[in-house]
């Protein structure tokens, strides 16, 4: 579980030289632990970063082909990373019973953070822009404004009568709150939803279902501005298409959901002992997407813990390593080049309310073409298109006349893509 923003990141490289068509799963893992499970994963640039069960963080500077350890600390030794966050060049790991540490990119340590973290118990950690939210089990919501130096509990819990929460989400708007849930009447609730900037929490039940007299925790969530979905336990997948007001169940499974993640209009979920299913059309059918997804003598993980956007490439953790595959459907026909990983794009600011600059890097002479996109892929203006030296190049786009929302921009060269997912905030 993570931020679901996996267009936060400054850099989204290609990490494949399959057509997007291919989308088997493929295992990159070398370097990772065998027999320990991979709980969480998250990216700073072209970084990866991969949190292990007892076993601390581990980074990939080549796209998952091979992974390094981070500094060690205690508190990876004595418990599980249960999620990662970034913001700028500095990576928080949430700890279960330890509560969350910081380091950077170089740096050799890591600093403990929980000045005002009632409660160590973190489940989920995600960033929005420059704060941190930590998901707690027994004490609710904690929020840091202030890079993790200090924390104190969001709106005092008001509004939220369950604070065993299990996973965060948001969206342009809100907050979103997967908790625990009660195994009697009455209701506390299991999904709530908090207004960015607001004062208190909203129980979001409306279409839940209950398996029996256990109400069904919320394990995972995941949100944009047009879509919500909530992963239960033993009762699915349920989706939103009205900021969380009202559900439906989807996805035709009954299990665990464990992790979630939008890249478009495809979304995918993870499942304890079902693998990852897929769904190409934003929620709405499902199949199991489970080919290549195996190990040794594993036909099936039996925990898939997280899911990772990371350009057109979605990546897996499981209990049997970390796997990746081309997200189908994610351009309109574009093939990742052998050369895609010279390519570069990013945006800074981003998210932005008025101008971002968009700079690119060309690894070769011949034609450049910038595109922008909208989220079901509607191409809405070309900012550049041109014949270019190889080098760097820089647009600076003003997204003022466009509504607040996700957009995506594709750089194509010499057959070449690679998209940067932008983001444009309340309006300057």
């Amino acid at each position: 579980m993570k931020n679901i923003y996996f267009f936060c990141g400054l850099t989204a490289l290609l990490c494949s030289n399959k057509l997007v068509s291919q989308t088997n799963w493929t295992r990159c893992s070398q370097g990772l632990p065998d027999g320990k499970v991979i709980l969480s994963l998250a990216k700073m640039n072209a970084t990866l970063f991969a949190g292990v069960s007892k076993a601390g963080v581990f980074k990939s500077d080549d796209f998952g082909n091979s992974w390094l350890s981070m500094p060690a600390h205690p508190a990876f030794v004595a418990s599980s990373t249960s999620s990662m966050a970034v913001i700028d060049t500095f990576l928080f790991a949430g700890v279960i019973g330890k509560g969350v540490l910081k380091t950077s990119l170089n740096d050799t340590s890591w600093t403990l953070l929980a000045n005002g973290l009632l409660n160590k118990s973190v489940q989920d950690l995600i960033a929005v822009n420059d704060t941190l939210y930590a998901a707690t089990y027994g004490g609710g919501v904690f929020y840091s404004g202030d890079m993790g130096n200090s924390w104190s509990t969001l709106y005092n819990n008001q509004g939220m009568d369950d604070h065993k929460v299990y996973s965060l989400a948001s969206n342009t708007t809100s907050l979103f709150a997967g908790t625990i849930g009660t195994d009697g009447l009455p209701d506390t609730g299991v999904a709530y939803r908090a207004i960015l900037g607001g004062s208190t929490w909203t129980r979001i039940n409306s279409g839940f279902i209950r398996n029996g007299v256990h109400l069904e925790q919320v394990f995972s969530i995941a949100a944009n501005d047009t879509l919500v979905f909530a992963g239960t336990d033993d009762v699915g997948l349920y989706r939103s298409t009205d900021n969380g007001d009202n559900w439906v169940p989807v996805g035709g499974f009954d299990g665990d959901v464990l992790a979630i993640e939008i890249a478009g209009t495809t979304v995918y979920y993870g499942t304890a002992h079902h693998g990852v299913f897929r769904s190409l059309d934003a929620g709405q059918t499902w199949s199991a997407d489970n080919t290549g997804l195996a190990f040794g003598n594993l036909t099936l993980p039996t925990t898939v813990k997280d899911l990772l956007v990371v350009g057109s490439v979605i990546y897996a953790s499981s209990d049997i390593g970390v796997f990746k595959q081309d997200i189908p459907n994610f351009t309109s026909g574009v093939q990742h080049p052998p050369e895609a990983a010279s390519i570069q794009l990013n945006n800074f600011p981003n998210p932005f309310s008025a101008v971002t600059t968009i700079q690119f890097y060309n690894p070769s002479a011949g034609s450049v073409s910038l595109s922008l996109f909208d989220m079901t892929g509607k191409l809405l203006a070309i900012l550049l298109q041109k014949e270019m030296p190889e080098g760097y190049g820089r647009v600076d786009f003003d997204g003022r006349n466009l509504p607040v929302g996700l957009y995506y921009v594709q750089l194509e060269t010499k057959g070449a893509g690679v998209f940067q997912a932008i983001k444009i905030q309340k309006h300057k």
